[in-house]
């Protein structure tokens, strides 16, 4: 029984012993002690602000630990803990926090004269943090590298040059469709003078071949004519109808030119183009050049 017993607290001293991180002991050790040893002058030049009044000057001293000490072992610790895992621009935040607490540190030993041996402790405190900031970038390197080894798209160079890249492709995108855009309407517009050419050649020819017309037709065309027009304003849709017709209209001809759509819905180009942003805003066109995809 008594072997089995210490059998088995040797196994669970050996699991401990296995499992103790020396290192990182004497990491949180070194922290502590520079914390212990730094603290006295913070408390000192803090409480001299407010000397008259002891509640203040508490109040200040214990404000002035959390501060400077906490953000020394903040960004210390962040450094130590996380600078392998973190990006370049993250260890130098941890790294600017705890030196930036450091120089304030030696600020206030200068203040509170504590003469050649602080100044001794705040030096190996320096040389510390040096080592931490060191370290965390050599140990983010080293798993940078053994990353790109396993995988060559996980390395941050690649990334940001695939970040690069996918930037310009999305540029590229806008311009070509802002440039199909544009030779669609330039389209359009030379499709309508032709066309209007053409009616106005025909109507010549048509007055040509008829001269002998009757006022009283022409009469009766311009009142037929006229109330077309107001039978047309009068079928004009209202934003919402229009909308609705809009994506009907595409998707039953998805390249259907703002012309043909303006002419159905009884609304100008510039209105249909109006319309096809605000329903690729809603998320309900998708517009591919001149091909329009309902979502």
């Amino acid at each position: 029984m008594n072997r089995i017993f210490f059998g088995d607290f040797s196994e669970r001293g050996k699991t401990m012993f296995a499992n103790f991180d020396s290192v990182k002991t004497l990491k949180t050790l070194i922290k502590l002690a520079a914390v212990a040893l730094t603290s006295p002058a913070t408390v000192g030049v803090a409480s001299s602000l407010y000397p008259a009044d002891p509640i203040l000057r508490i109040v200040v001293s214990i404000a002035a630990l959390i501060l400077v000490e906490g953000c020394l072992l903040l960004g210390w610790e962040m450094l130590d803990q996380q600078g392998k895992n973190a990006t370049t621009t993250q260890r130098w935040l941890y790294a600017g926090l705890a030196w930036v607490a450091y120089f304030s540190l030696f600020v206030i030993a200068l203040n509170h004269n504590e003469g050649a041996g602080g100044l001794t402790f705040r030096l190996t405190l320096g040389v510390m943090l040096v080592y931490a900031s060191v370290e965390a970038g050599l140990m983010a390197g080293i798993k940078h590298e053994g990353q790109a080894d396993r995988d060559i798209f996980t390395d941050w160079q690649v990334k940001r040059y695939a970040r690069k890249l996918a930037r310009k492709s999305a540029m590229a995108e806008l311009d070509s469709t802002a440039r199909m855009r544009q030779i669609d309407i330039e389209a359009t517009e030379k499709l309508y003078s032709l066309q209007k050419a053409r009616d106005t050649e025909t109507q010549i020819r048509d007055i040509k071949d008829g001269s002998g017309i009757d006022n009283s037709n022409t009469v009766e065309i311009a009142k037929s004519t006229t109330s077309l027009d107001k039978a047309r304003q009068k079928r004009q849709l209202s934003k919402r109808q229009a909308l609705d017709k809009t994506l009907q209209i595409l998707s039953q001809n998805p390249v259907a030119n703002p012309a043909e759509i303006a002419e159905q819905i009884g609304k100008s180009r510039q209105t249909v183009y109006d319309y096809f942003d605000e329903l690729e805003t809603a998320g309900k066109l998708h517009r591919n050049g001149s091909t329009s995809v309902i979502n």
